[in-house]
């Protein structure tokens, strides 16, 4: 391409001092290298991505906003969604990613790791460089030096089992709650029986008083009604006569009310 042609096709977002800059790196004898050693090696990929001008950090980010829980796409589901099956040597390889995504958990990786299931398919990265990433993410960048992941892993550790401690005096106290509860609750209930049982008592104990006191008493003297106070002979009565020696009755006559 022409210089003209370069120069004119400056993109907005690039100063046109750097622009010029760059144009004069590119007509370079050291850039004209380093383009063939690219072209060199790019013909021995044998799966190349097929996103266009589209970066990998564009594609990873536009994933994350899909998915609800904001979860980064794996390496894995990076590659498989990058290279379109054009030819058979991609084939098998996302065959082979699938199947490793598969058999490794029944859940998506959460995070891309040194030991991801991408690295289990396609080896260890090369220094300096992540695959899926882009240019400029190293693996320190992404995973930080070997010490740093091991106090990580330790954080993780200790942080699961905080949670299961957790979540154990939970139920434990939620345990001990509900058997208080019921504790409570029956005592309530048998305070209550008490108090009905009393009530009862006293209710029928009153009850006995009342019928009680309208029981009819009877006096052992003779009731005559409708007759006014009047002396009756003795002599005239066979039945008085035979009551003569009771110590209520007179010889002279009773009196009757």
């Amino acid at each position: 391409m022409s210089h003209d042609y370069n120069f004119k096709n400056r993109p907005p977002s690039v100063p046109l001092e750097q622009w010029k800059i760059l144009i004069k790196f590119w007509k370079s004898d050291i850039a004209k290298v380093r383009c063939e050693k690219n072209k060199i090696s790019r013909a021995k990929f044998t799966s190349v991505h097929t996103t266009g001008t589209k970066t990998f950090a564009e594609i990873r980010y536009e994933e994350m906003m899909k998915n609800i829980d904001g979860r980064e796409p794996s390496r894995a589901e990076m590659f498989i969604m990058t290279h379109k099956p054009k030819n058979e040597e991609t084939k098998k390889i996302i065959l082979k990613l699938e199947d490793a995504i598969s058999s490794h958990s029944i859940e998506p990786e959460k995070n891309s790791t040194r030991d991801d299931v991408f690295s289990q398919v396609f080896g260890k990265d090369r220094h300096g460089y992540v695959r899926t990433y882009g240019k400029g993410v190293s693996p320190s960048d992404l995973w930080g030096s070997n010490s740093r992941v091991g106090i990580q892993k330790l954080i993780d550790e200790v942080q699961r089992n905080a949670q299961v401690e957790l979540q154990s005096m939970k139920n434990r106290m939620q345990e001990e709650m509900e058997i208080k509860l019921k504790e409570q609750v029956k005592e309530q209930v048998e305070t209550k029986l008490k108090e009905q049982l009393e009530a009862m008592k006293v209710e029928l104990l009153n009850n006995f008083k009342i019928a009680f006191t309208q029981i009819p008493s009877y006096a052992p003297e003779v009731m005559v009604s409708n007759l006014n106070k009047e002396e009756v002979d003795i002599e005239d009565d066979p039945t008085l006569k035979m009551m003569d020696n009771d110590d209520n009755i007179s010889h002279k006559g009773l009196f009757i009310s």
